[in-house]
């Protein structure tokens, strides 16, 4: 479920085409309703953008429970950063680890945005390095995702998807 507020940060409009990898669940009123897939990266990237704080202290809390595990490397292919975003962010976390960022790209239905990540790799500290893109070829029966040319569902809906109270819509934001 998505809400107006997060719809409006995002930069969706209800008349936008499904992106690629991804689509819209659409209400009555043919008024984007929530996000599946890669829909949801431009949510994730202006909600984190929003609190850079509170991922800062999310990802610390990720190292440790790492650490303790006796983990020493790893590498983030999830979505919610743009390349600017993730070179500040991962710096600050201040992880005795080794961490590669390798680009998760948002979609449009024109195709992959790779402006937001670009190709040359870097090193925003010592030990992070932004470098790669991830692509899914994969994907299952039911998400319609990946490279695909016909999906394995004919109508897409909310049906399977959680349905939580509209209390987390408004705080999402």
């Amino acid at each position: 479920m998505v809400n107006k507020k997060a719809l409006e940060a995002s930069g969706y409009r209800d008349n936008d085409k499904d992106p690629i990898g991804g689509w819209f669940v659409r209400n009555s009123a043919n008024k984007i309703s929530a996000l599946q897939q890669n829909a949801q990266t431009p949510v994730l990237i202006a909600l984190n953008e929003s609190d850079i704080q509170s991922v800062i202290n999310g990802l610390q809390s990720y190292v440790q429970e790492q650490l303790r595990a006796g983990v020493t490397s790893v590498q983030y292919m999830g979505t919610g950063f743009t390349r600017k975003l993730a070179a500040s962010v991962f710096p600050k976390v201040n992880s005795p680890q080794r961490i590669r960022i390798i680009a998760f790209q948002r979609s449009t239905s024109e195709g992959r945005q790779t402006q937001d990540w670009g190709l040359a790799e870097i090193h925003p500290s010592p030990l992070v390095t932004i470098s790669g893109v991830k692509y899914v070829i994969d994907g299952n029966k039911g998400d319609g995702n990946a490279l695909k040319k016909i999906s394995s569902i004919s109508t897409r809906s909310a049906e399977w998807s959680p349905q939580l109270p509209n209390r987390h819509n408004e705080e999402s934001f």
